[in-house]
C-alpha cells in the first residue's frame, strides 16, 4: 500500500486520557468522588464510542516519532526537526497518549481496575476487582481496549502505532510495587513496546514541574524516574 501513501502537512491532534472508568455505577453512586471522574475520567463505553468516531472520521494513529526527524548538528549535538509524514491518502493522523498509568491507591474505589497483567497469551490485560469482591481479568482500560479495536480494525493503526504510556514511579507502575513485582513489570513493559505503545517519562514524583521544582528538585525527580522505573 505504500503508493497509496500521500504527504501530510496538516495539524496533528493530540487525544490524552486517563484510567476509564470500569464501573460507572460504583464511581458516581460516591458524591465526595463524582465530580473528580466526570471531570477527569471517561467510562469504557464512552471511550469505545470516541474512538469508533474518530475511526469513522478518517483518523488513524501514529507514532510520535514520525512527526520528528533527528539532525545531526556540526558539533556532534542532535536537534529536532518537525518531519511530513505519509499517510494513507484521506487519512488524518493522531497521537494517542494514556497518562500516568499507575493505579494509584487513592483515587480508585472501586471505580477503576486496580492493575495492568499479563493474560496467558502474552497480552496486557487489566485486572478489575467487582463488587462481589470477583477477581476480573479483561478490557477494563485503555490499552486491551485500543488493542482490541485496532485488532479489529487494523487501517487505523499507521505501521502498528498504538499511543504514548506516560508514567509515575513515586506509587509503583502499572499498579505493581517496583521494589517487588520487577519482573512482572518488565514483562508488561516488553509486551507493551512489543505491541506498539511507548513508554514516557510522567516524573517520579508527579509534583508541578513548574510550581513545585526549581532546577535541582527537577534534575532530582527526572534521575529518581530514570534509576528507579
Amino acid at each position: 500500500q505504500q503508493a497509496t501513501l500521500t504527504t501530510y502537512g496538516g495539524d496533528f491532534a493530540h487525544f490524552s486520557v486517563k484510567s476509564l472508568i470500569a464501573d460507572k455505577d460504583r464511581a458516581f453512586s460516591d458524591a465526595d468522588m463524582a465530580y473528580y471522574y466526570n471531570n477527569w475520567s471517561l467510562t469504557i463505553d464512552e471511550f469505545e464510542q470516541i474512538l469508533q468516531s474518530l475511526y469513522d472520521n478518517n483518523y488513524i494513529l501514529m507514532s510520535v516519532y514520525d512527526l520528528v526527524v533527528e539532525v545531526e548538528n556540526e558539533d556532534g549535538t542532535v536537534s529536532f526537526a518537525l518531519n511530513t509524514p505519509t499517510v494513507p491518502n484521506g487519512k488524518t493522523p493522531i497521537i494517542l497518549s494514556f497518562a500516568e498509568a499507575n493505579y494509584y491507591s487513592d483515587t480508585n474505589y472501586g471505580a477503576y481496575s486496580d492493575k495492568m497483567v499479563l493474560a496467558d497469551d502474552g497480552s496486557v490485560q487489566n485486572e478489575y476487582i467487582d463488587e462481589a469482591g470477583n477477581v476480573q481479568i479483561g478490557a477494563y482500560d485503555v490499552v486491551p481496549v485500543v488493542d482490541a479495536f485496532v485488532e479489529e480494525h487494523p487501517d487505523f493503526s499507521l505501521r502498528g502505532a498504538r499511543g504514548i504510556i506516560s508514567l509515575t514511579g513515586y506509587e509503583g507502575v502499572f499498579g505493581h510495587d517496583l521494589s517487588t513485582d520487577a519482573e512482572e513489570i518488565k514483562g508488561i513493559a516488553d509486551s507493551l513496546k512489543e505491541n506498539g505503545w511507548l513508554i514516557a517519562c510522567n516524573g517520579y514524583s508527579n509534583a508541578m514541574m513548574e510550581s513545585e521544582m526549581d532546577t535541582n528538585a527537577l534534575q532530582e525527580d527526572l534521575d529518581n524516574w530514570q534509576e528507579q522505573v
